[in-house]
Order: C-alpha cells, then sequence, then structure tokens
C-alpha cells in the first residue's frame, strides 16, 4: 500500500462519517447544516488567533428557525491501523503512522537552519480558500485548521484538520516542507502520539 493508498482510504473513511453527520441534522426536518463555514467576528471578518493569525472553518453549524443552535465537530469512531514506516519525499525523510483525516500531528526536524513558516502560511491560504469554492457533494474541498507551531530545538510541531481537502493538499503540504529544507518530518494522529509518548 503506497501513501497515496492510505491518503485516499482515510480521507474518505472521514468523508463518509462527515457526510452521514450533515445528513442526520437535515433529516430532522427541523433542523439544517451549514458545513465547512468559516468562523467569523462580529463586523463579518474571518476571525484570525494565535501567532500566524490563521482563520478556521467549523465542520457543522446546526440551524433552527433562523439561527444558530449549535456548532459540531465531526470525527471518527476508529483509525486505520497499519505498521508505521519511512519513506524519502524529494529528500526529506517522512516516517508515518496511523492518523485521522481530520486530526495530524507533524514534527519537522531541521539540520539548525530555521524552519520559515511563511510557506507554510501560504500552503494553508491556498487550501482554506477563505472565498468559498463551489460545493462538491457538500463540500468545498477544503482545510478547516493549522495550529500554530510549537518549537523544541530545531524542531516545530504543529497540527493540521485536513478537512475535506483533496489528497493533492497533503501531497503538496510535504512539497513545501522539502523545500524548507527539512530533514525529517513525522505525522500522525495527535491521540495516537499522545498514547505513545
Amino acid at each position: 500500500m503506497t501513501l497515496g493508498d492510505i491518503l485516499r482510504q482515510i480521507r474518505e473513511y472521514y468523508l463518509i462519517r462527515f457526510k452521514k453527520g450533515l445528513e442526520e441534522i437535515q433529516m430532522s426536518g427541523k433542523q439544517s447544516a451549514i458545513s465547512e463555514e468559516v468562523l467569523l467576528t462580529s463586523d463579518g471578518m474571518p476571525a484570525r488567533e494565535g501567532v500566524l493569525q490563521l482563520p478556521m472553518r467549523v465542520d457543522l453549524i446546526v440551524v433552527e428557525g433562523g439561527r444558530v443552535v449549535d456548532s459540531i465537530r465531526i470525527d471518527t469512531e476508529k483509525i486505520l491501523t497499519f505498521a508505521p514506516f519511512e519513506l524519502v519525499w524529494d529528500g526529506m525523510s517522512v516516517r508515518v503512522s496511523g492518523f485521522k483525516w481530520n486530526e495530524m500531528r507533524f514534527t519537522c526536524t531541521s539540520g539548525g537552519t530555521p524552519i520559515s513558516m511563511g510557506p507554510l502560511q501560504e500552503w494553508f491560504s491556498k487550501w482554506f480558500f477563505e472565498q468559498d469554492s463551489v460545493p462538491r457533494d457538500g463540500l468545498l474541498e477544503v482545510i478547516h485548521f493549522l495550529s500554530d507551531p510549537s518549537w523544541r530545538g530545531s524542531s516545530v510541531t504543529f497540527e493540521v484538520d485536513m478537512g475535506s481537502a483533496p489528497a493533492d493538499a497533503f501531497e503538496d503540504l510535504l512539497d513545501v516542507l522539502a523545500g524548507l529544507l527539512i530533514e525529517k518530518v513525522e505525522f500522525g494522529s495527535q491521540a495516537m502520539q499522545r498514547a505513545s509518548d
């Protein structure tokens, strides 16, 4: 099984759960759902937080009687298990362990060269699409969240919720990291990482 196969399987598993959550709300008859809405400030602008000042998307917003009554984060109950493996991506060592599409933790280690967050912010903006694209099967194919970086020596850790973004977005992220001259990337689900710490 290739990395591409794994990405597509894990993404599809998450999206099945996402669409099911959307359908469950719509089938109630009393409520409707808005999917992948950008979190806004009181003046209608994208809310930006943290060091990177990035916006984020809410998985599902529940509307009843013309007003928002709830927001829902979609998650999967299970995780596709496979033996951790390593590969080389454009000269960069990549270690892959079990992960969820909406919950990935990346730890990137450089060879002493400072890691710039600028290209990572550009990657996020490219796949976040503040100007919404046309939904496909109720989904925008966009990223939902990128956390602020956490530094430890020559390593930086950040988390990503890939939302409904295609597998191409993930591969594009690896291209960006390789371009930053990062020597090693380890990624997996945050929950899995905590369990193994």
